[in-house]
């Protein structure tokens, strides 16, 4: 507990279900399905491409022991040069559709928190501090986008998985069943890092909207405090929200390495 501790709960944090995270998403892709329908096709061809780079080196491998013609070595070469460029060009357009879209769902999640944000009544405010809702409002979106643009690449690589396992058992099956027992138990160490991932990152999270909190209040207020010369109250104020913000995010850090 003391790994995950520090930080109290801030009362708007709510938990939600994957099915309902990714209706919210899908309300968010409306206008943007040409985008969608680009970065899902061309996550497909690098999908495609990747997981034959390693069959036709292998099929090269046999040529090379087999003594096979210089043809037949010339056709595999041109092949992976094909695939690198088809690769490269690929990957290029889906990145850039990729970007737009995280940019545009980014700005439409920040209007939205924003209403939401202005929407609320003065109680709201009297419990949480603004600074702690603007941090929610830009960083947390931020992250967000980071996030849909790591999925994609995800989704691309069990792609791969297929293809490779669907070749693989072309190949010889006990020792498919053999990788894909191993592959079981990465799976479940994945969903106890993802765990562990989810509650540091919002801790994390957390973490910046405090000193971010003790940024603004301090800025705001910083005529009334050097009418007081409280400076150096603050100063230490931030100081220690400063510290604990760093031991947070460095075990965040350690966490995702």
């Amino acid at each position: 507990m003391g790994f995950f501790g520090g930080l109290d709960k801030d009362k708007y944090d709510r938990q939600y279900s994957d099915t309902y995270l990714l209706k919210r998403l899908t309300s968010y892709f409306s206008g943007q399905r040409h985008r969608v329908v680009i970065m899902t096709v061309m996550g497909l061809v690098v999908s495609f491409v990747l997981a034959f780079t390693p069959i036709l080196i292998a099929e090269g491998v046999d040529a090379l022991e087999t003594n096979a013609s210089d043809r037949t070595l010339a056709l595999i070469i041109g092949a992976l040069f094909a695939i690198a460029i088809i690769q490269y060009s690929g990957n290029w357009l889906r990145r850039r559709m990729t970007n737009r879209l995280v940019a545009d769902m980014t700005a439409r999640m920040r209007k939205d928190a924003f209403a939401a944000a202005v929407g609320r009544d003065m109680a709201f405010y009297d419990e949480n501090k603004t600074g702690k809702i603007l941090s929610r409002i830009t960083s947390d979106t931020e992250d967000f986008g980071q996030v849909l643009i790591v999925t994609s690449d995800i989704v691309s690589q069990i792609i791969q998985v297929f293809i490779l396992a669907a070749v693989l058992f072309s190949r010889n099956v006990p020792l498919t069943f053999l990788v894909l027992i191993f592959m079981l138990q990465m799976g479940y160490a994945t969903k106890i890092f993802r765990n562990m991932a989810r509650k540091v990152t919002r801790q994390g999270s957390r973490a910046m909207a405090a000193v971010n909190d003790t940024i603004q209040e301090t800025v705001t207020g910083i005529s009334v405090a050097k009418n007081f010369r409280q400076e150096a109250m603050i100063y230490n104020e931030f100081v220690e929200v400063n510290n604990q913000s760093y031991r947070i995010n460095l075990k965040r850090g350690m966490v995702l390495a």
